[in-house]
């Protein structure tokens, strides 16, 4: 329920910015405007039927339907909430995470270098080992091989 409310919120937000951007016909933009209309609505009953399912959060019908793009979602609310932090202690937690998060993702680029490295290196002796095997099969033979036979 919660992510079909989040992706009529999010189709009807991008459509609303949309809707002056390209350069359309007035008949276009009616066409456009029926669409979101359509939205709203299916949105408005999406919005009532998890409103009569949960008692704590309810979603304020009115402001979620109206495109207020300040709007936020009771499930999301909780998601930014660092709990009793001072907006100082909050915002110095969301530095130290977000330079942990950077060096996390330079790491695992390095991994990735040194894993495309390894697996070329692979490539390339499987494919040696493969001339050499198809060396032998020709008749050919190696100098260790024939000090082998004496």
């Amino acid at each position: 329920m919660r992510v079909d409310i989040e992706n009529i919120t999010v189709t009807l937000l991008r459509r609303k910015q949309d809707l002056y951007r390209h350069h359309d016909s007035n008949q276009a933009r009616q066409r456009k405007r029926k669409r979101m209309r359509e939205l709203k609505k299916k949105l408005r009953e999406k919005v009532v039927q998890y409103n009569t399912g949960v008692q704590e959060e309810q979603i304020d019908e009115e402001l979620a339907c109206s495109l207020t793009e300040g709007y936020i979602l009771p499930w999301e609310r909780h998601a930014n909430d660092f709990g009793d932090l001072t907006e100082d202690a909050a915002h110095g937690l969301n530095s130290v995470l977000s330079r942990r998060w950077h060096f996390l993702k330079s790491q695992h680029k390095q991994a990735v270098h040194v894993y495309s490295g390894v697996a070329a290196l692979e490539c390339h002796d499987l494919q040696l080992q493969q001339d050499i095997e198809e060396s032998d099969d020709n008749g050919y033979t190696s100098p260790e091989s024939e000090e082998e036979d004496l």
